[in-house]
């Protein structure tokens, strides 16, 4: 059977949840007639499925083409503004603040090769044939998920730390497998061969990077003076029409796999951009997507002042508005230094990057945070 549909703009589950209704499976073709990014976030990871299916064809869309327009080799002028104002800063953030290219390709090949042998055993079993099952061949070269966590498919959602569930058992290994298979009571189930890697990193980001402002700091804007004269500025990166926050993520995406790459983090630069103030800048930085958690709520950080010291501390999320645009910043609005310092000293100073981060996950498991973490 041939099928086409357009317009997904990064709805990955929607995407998921129409492949079930179909029925989909390896020997239908499925037609895109463009526009799969912007809007949603997980624009990026639909084209590396698409890439890594046969039986997809993608056609381009003005939102693919506003795409190329700014990172391709024209690079026109104005481009960026424009895709920007038509949704494009999830698919800008993505291609150009995460990076790892090589592992993300390999585990969307399996993300879609599992994700097919779901539709196919879905399908088998409305058809009453419940014993069917498919066996996933992995093409990744590391344990568990680099690229993405949660990890979802057909609406399984699994969380590394999370362990088995009734229908997630095992964990991803290189050269491993997935086997595809249907139980009455608990509907699909994935099982994984292989145990975590023993050898895995620590952290799931590079602790070789541990400043962050010399990043800002070689932003064109900054170096140009945009922010030299005024007492406070913040660069929120949820912010979806800022003049400077698409340098900076620019800035970061040539770092490798640092703190502000980990997906669906948030980070805001905020403080004082006057010569000579740089003890009174600050990063704060959470692992949580504010615009999820929503407005109002308490949250863990991890900041870093421009002295180079490190604090877990807390912070509310603040609502903000940009060019008609609303968005969840990472605090609620701060202006005075006073206020600045008052959030350090109700937090706790650390002697590292990697020591910050062992607290600010054992704060971020402390059940006050029970609701924003499930958001």
């Amino acid at each position: 059977m041939i099928y086409c549909v357009s317009d997904i703009h990064g709805e990955l589950d929607k995407l998921e949840r129409m492949m079930e209704l179909i029925r989909f499976s390896d020997a239908d073709h499925l037609y895109i007639i463009g526009d799969v990014i912007d809007r949603g976030v997980m624009g990026v990871d639909i084209l590396r499925w698409i890439m890594a299916a046969p039986n997809m064809t993608m056609l381009l869309g003005n939102h693919e083409q506003m795409c190329l327009d700014t990172l391709g080799p024209k690079n026109e002028f104005g481009a960026r503004d424009l895709w920007r104002q038509n949704g494009g800063m999830p698919t800008y953030r993505e291609l150009l603040y995460h990076r790892a290219p090589i592992e993300k390709t390999r585990e969307a090949a399996d993300l879609a090769n599992v994700r097919s042998a779901y539709a196919q055993v879905s399908a088998e079993a409305l058809l009453g044939n419940s014993e069917t099952t498919v066996t996933v061949d992995l093409k990744q070269k590391r344990a568990d998920w680099q690229s993405v966590d949660p990890v979802n498919i057909g609406g399984i959602v699994h969380y590394k730390k999370q362990g088995d569930t009734n229908n997630w058992k095992g964990v991803a290994a290189p050269n491993g497998t997935c086997v595809v298979s249907y139980n009455e009571n608990y509907g699909i189930i994935l099982t994984w061969s292989g145990k975590a890697d023993p050898s895995a990193p620590k952290y799931p980001f590079n602790t070789s990077v541990t400043d962050f402002f010399p990043l800002l700091y070689s932003t064109d804007f900054w170096k140009n003076g945009a922010v030299n004269t005024h007492s406070n500025f913040e660069f929120d990166s949820r912010c979806p029409k800022s003049d400077y926050v698409p340098a900076i993520y620019e800035a970061i995406g040539k770092l490798d796999n640092s703190l502000l790459q980990q997906p669906d983090c948030t980070w805001a630069y905020l403080g004082d951009g006057r010569d000579g103030q740089e003890a009174n800048r600050y990063l704060f930085w959470t692992s949580l997507n504010t615009d999820k958690v929503g407005a109002g709520n308490n949250i863990p950080v991890i900041i870093q002042t421009g002295k180079g010291k490190y604090y877990v501390s807390e912070t509310t999320t603040g609502k903000r508005k940009k060019d008609g645009k609303t968005y969840v910043a990472v605090s609620q609005s701060l202006v005075l230094q006073k206020q600045y310092k008052e959030i350090l000293e109700k937090g706790e100073q650390y002697s590292s990057l990697e020591a910050a981060y062992d607290a600010y996950l054992k704060a971020l498991g402390d059940s006050k945070y029970d609701s924003v973490r499930q958001s």
